[in-house]
C-alpha cells in the first residue's frame, strides 16, 4: 500500500536524483538508471562534491531505509520517472548531436507569439 509518506519520499529521492545528476553533467537519463541500481552511491558522491550536503544526507537516508520501505520509496520514483526509460523520449531531453528546437523564455517573450494555457483536466 502506497502511504503519503513513501510518496513524498519518491518525490524527495526523485529530486535529488534530477540535482545530482544536472550537478554531474550527466544526462537526465540517468536518473532512471540509478533508479535501476538501488545499491548506487554515485548520486551522494556528485551531490557531495558539489556541497549539496542535506540532499546527500537525505538519499543516504533513503537508502538505507528497510529493505520493503526502500523498495516502495523506489518503485514509486522509477514510475514517475519511467518515461526517461523509453529511447524516443530520450532523444529529446538528452543533449546530442542533431539540432532540435528548444523553447528560449526569453526569446518568446519578445516576439508577437501566443502562449496556450491549457487546463490540467478537461472540464
Amino acid at each position: 500500500m502506497l502511504t503519503r509518506s513513501s510518496t513524498l519520499l519518491a518525490c524527495l529521492l526523485l529530486a535529488c536524483l534530477l540535482l545530482a545528476a544536472a550537478r554531474g553533467g550527466r544526462p537526465i537519463s540517468q536518473v532512471y538508471t540509478w533508479l535501476n541500481n538501488v545499491n548506487s552511491t554515485e548520486p551522494e558522491e556528485l551531490l557531495r562534491k558539489t556541497h549539496d550536503q542535506t540532499l546527500a544526507d537525505a538519499l543516504e537516508s533513503i537508502r538505507a531505509a528497510p529493505e520493503r520501505q526502500r523498495g516502495g520509496v523506489f518503485d514509486t520514483a522509477r514510475q514517475m520517472a519511467s518515461c526517461l526509460s523509453s529511447s524516443r523520449i530520450a532523444a529529446w531531453v538528452n543533449p546530442g548531436t542533431v539540432p532540435r528546437p528548444e523553447f528560449n523564455p526569453h526569446q518568446f517573450v519578445r516576439r508577437a507569439g501566443t502562449l496556450y494555457s491549457l487546463p490540467a483536466k478537461a472540464p
